[in-house]
């Protein structure tokens, strides 16, 4: 058997990061997501450290969507299952009579009973998902799965995947415009508004008198 070990670029250093971002910025083996941007590459490899995935994992599984890192549905499977805690996993579709489809994904961690997390075509179509043009009109009972996967993982290993959502999810949700409300105006200062205004001053001026004759005496 040889000695050699597999050639490997993981950078060690912020440095050493750097360099390596910028190297493969421009390679057409990188997503076109981060191709000639090489501090995107970087948070990217970060995030992917974190999760203990090797850089070209890392950028071949994170996907930033709607400004937010995600993670493929399969690539957040593949972090619980390297978790210390992690049993295993069951995932299938369920029909009832009517019809009605639903896919199940039951999960197991150490020294915790089996949680179960699903997601329904009812669930898809009160969510506004089902029909839709691309995944959910191609592959519906995938998207089914990935939504019920999703949602296991995150309910049961949080702490492996850092607070990261699937992909998958995060393409359904549409982008909320935060509300600046607009900068109060003064209203217009009106002839009666000054009067009044007037009136006030000259009503003070006998108490200040007053005020004065008591401090001078």
């Amino acid at each position: 058997m040889s000695n050699l070990k597999p050639f490997s670029l993981v950078p060690t250093t912020l440095t050493e990061a750097v360099q390596y971002a910028r190297l493969i910025s421009n390679s057409s083996f990188v997503p076109t997501q981060f191709r000639g941007k090489p501090e995107d590459i970087l948070v990217a490899i970060q995030w992917g450290a974190e999760l203990g995935l090797p850089p070209l994992q890392s950028l071949q599984n994170i996907a930033v969507i709607n400004g937010r890192p995600t993670l493929w549905g399969d690539a957040a499977l593949a972090v619980v299952q390297q978790h210390h805690d992690y049993e295993w996993i069951k995932e299938f579709i369920e029909e009832d009579d009517k019809g009605n489809v639903t896919a199940v994904c039951l999960i197991k961690r150490a020294n915790h009973e089996p949680h179960r997390s699903e997601f329904s075509v009812d669930m898809a179509k009160k969510a506004g998902l089902l029909g839709r043009q691309g995944p959910w009109s191609q592959y519906p009972k995938r998207m089914l799965q990935m939504r019920a996967r999703g949602f296991g993982l995150r309910d049961v290993f949080a702490d492996a995947l850092r607070g990261l959502i699937t992909r998958e999810e995060a393409m359904d949700y549409k982008i909320v415009d935060a509300i600046i409300p607009e900068t109060a105006t003064p209203s217009p200062l009106t002839k009666e508004v000054a009067e009044s205004i007037l009136e006030k001053i000259e009503n003070t001026k006998p108490q200040e008198e007053t005020i004065k004759e008591k401090v001078a005496s």
